[in-house]
């Protein structure tokens, strides 16, 4: 993943093999498209995705970003990025 700051840095994010990554995003879709998901079910799948696709970046990232923007392709595409959540913030 390559990470463009403002300033215009720049740094760059290995996210594993491509398929873990896509494989978590179609658990969360799949999770809350399914009417037996609970609440707790999603927030896993959610977090599951975070570790693969935000968690790398974070560092890259800082705490001081106001805006992030993702371009998704292929199952992230239809993922609920919104959702990810790192099980504690």
């Amino acid at each position: 993943a390559f990470v463009l700051h403002s300033d215009g840095s720049h740094g760059l994010a290995d996210l594993g093999e491509a398929p873990l990554v896509e494989s978590a995003a179609r658990e969360l879709s799949d999770t809350l498209s399914d009417r037996q998901s609970t609440p707790a079910s999603v927030a896993r799948a959610a977090q599951i995705l975070h570790s693969r696709l935000f968690a790398p970046l974070a560092p890259l990232i800082g705490r001081g970003a106001r805006r992030i923007v993702f371009a998704p392709d292929g199952p992230l595409h239809t993922a609920p990025l919104h959702l990810m959540h790192d099980g504690r913030d």
